[in-house]
């Protein structure tokens, strides 16, 4: 028998099918939200007054062409402090919303101003939580979905810069002080023009001060040598508040004495640089707190 004919038949019925496969595959598209936090200081889990809330939703594919034109949609849930905003009750309505451009971006910025602001409306933000959900619509307001990798009912947690959490804690108000005296302060507020050595100071912020990795946000007090002196003219000096041991000194729970402080050549520095008998001083304190604002 010749089984050459049926072989070659099979051969091209195979070859075919597999044509016929690879013609009518479904073209998948993608819908991919990122999320980001800027500014000039950016804190894992937190977003403060310098920070900007940036939301980048990028189409392709089908998804592209069923959106062309269509609605990105961001929904904020807040809660109290000590409460995390997981719930439908949480997200109440859209808050803003952008279109999708002829590249398939929708891009939605809002700042601090603004996200305090909107909560304002309803409580005092500073302090609460909030977190986000993204969703979009085709032009027509339909095929209506919710954002994350496969398009379900979920949240968005990654926040670039500012870490992956469930949320983060809004907090724009700087940091100050409630207490600051001592016999260094007490001369000076009293109008006082010397202060005797040792230096004592108390010292108690308004709220925790910030104590992360990050040596950009350490609190300090800075003292600098006026031309009004008769020495150390230029000189300056740093105190750092929190340092190795001291912990308490950045916490709100009560005022802290530091008994003669050793002032230093730089904030994160270790060399000590005294203080000159016969010099004029202007001093300046500088404070971060845990969400990076000054």
């Amino acid at each position: 028998m010749n089984y050459k004919p049926f072989i070659k038949l099979i051969r091209s019925i195979t070859i075919v099918s597999a044509w016929l496969q690879i013609i009518t595959l479904p073209l998948y598209g993608d819908v991919a939200a990122v999320v980001t936090v800027t500014g000039s200081r950016v804190i894992p889990n937190y977003f403060n007054g310098t920070n900007t809330l940036t939301v980048t939703v990028t189409f392709t594919g089908d998804e592209l062409t069923t959106y062309a034109n269509g609605y990105v949609l961001v929904h904020t849930g807040w809660a109290e402090n000590g409460s995390t905003p997981d719930s439908d009750a949480a997200f109440p309505g859209v808050d803003w919303q952008g279109r999708v451009n002829g590249s398939g971006v929708a891009t939605i910025t809002r700042t601090a101003n603004q996200l305090q602001t909107y909560r304002s409306a309803t409580n005092t933000p500073h302090g609460d939580h909030f977190d986000i959900r993204i969703q979009i619509k085709d032009s027509g307001l339909s095929n209506v979905a919710w954002v994350d990798a496969s398009l379900d009912n979920s949240y968005l947690n990654d926040w670039g810069d500012a870490g992956s959490n469930n949320y983060l804690t809004f907090d724009a108000d700087p940091p100050g002080w409630t207490t600051v005296s001592g016999s260094f302060w007490d001369s000076a507020n009293q109008g006082g023009d010397y202060f005797n050595s040792p230096v004592d100071m108390i010292f108690r912020p308004d709220e925790d001060l910030y104590n992360g990795a990050n040596d950009s946000y350490r609190s300090y007090i800075k003292l600098t040598g006026d031309a009004g002196g008769s020495a150390d003219i230029g000189g300056v000096h740093y105190y750092r508040l929190g340092g190795t041991g001291r912990t308490a000194e950045l916490t709100q729970s009560a005022a802290t004495s530091i008994p003669d402080p050793t002032f230093t050549d730089g904030v994160t520095s270790s060399t000590e640089f005294a203080l000159v008998d016969g010099a004029l001083y202007d001093a300046q304190i500088y404070l971060y707190d845990l969400a990076g604002n000054e």
